[in-house]
């Protein structure tokens, strides 16, 4: 088992590791580069993997929006790297409770994938499942609803109608019902889901 000093020494290494490979890739193609951007969005990655540590998860967040700032400038708005690292903005804001500004990269994050993909795409499903929970994490139930409905359609034209992530939004759907005081359409949806979910969880 790694110690405490063992694992500040590890981190402090590999932070060094970092800064060394930042200076030979800037050298290399610019500090304003693509594969610089990359490196930034791997590095946060990497960061976030320790789901408990805050600084981790700031030092994320920094490295997230260098990456940003780069793809953003580079290939704008529409691009689906500045998209995607929105996407990981968002997520990291939403892990270190800041919640509006969660909300606010994924909610731009979806309407530029819908505009690229097209409503009913499965990545844009998938962004409405992650804006829900931000929803959900501020007590607003009604909206955390919507955003999981609309989560559902994508999902449903994409994977049918009993697909383990259909079954997965609906047992979200019924949650929310659940603690929204709608006893009967989590009832229905819970029959539902234990007919057709292969491990029988609500």
């Amino acid at each position: 088992m790694v110690s405490k000093q063992e694992g500040i020494k590890y981190s402090k290494t590999r932070y060094e590791h970092f800064l060394s490979l930042v200076d030979s890739t800037a050298k290399a193609y610019g500090a304003q580069s693509a594969p610089m951007a990359e490196l930034y969005v791997n590095m946060a990655n990497e960061c976030n993997k320790n789901t408990t540590d805050v600084k981790s998860k700031e030092l994320a967040l920094l490295l997230f929006e260098e990456a940003f700032s780069i793809y953003q400038t580079k290939s704008g708005d529409s691009d689906e790297q500045t998209v995607d690292c929105r996407i990981h903005l968002g997520k990291t804001y939403y892990s270190l409770g800041r919640y509006s500004e969660a909300l606010d990269c994924l909610c731009m994050a979806v309407y530029m994938r819908e505009a690229l993909l097209g409503e009913l795409h499965p990545s844009v499903s998938e962004i409405w499942v992650l804006i829900s929970s931000v929803h959900h994490a501020k007590s607003k139930l009604e909206l955390a609803l919507k955003a999981s409905a609309k989560a559902l359609t994508g999902y449903r034209k994409e994977y049918g109608d009993k697909h383990r992530t259909v079954i997965a939004v609906l047992r979200t759907i019924a949650q929310l019902h659940i603690e929204m005081g709608n006893n009967d359409k989590a009832a229905d949806i819970q029959k539902y889901v234990r007919l057709h979910d292969k491990k029988g969880e609500i």
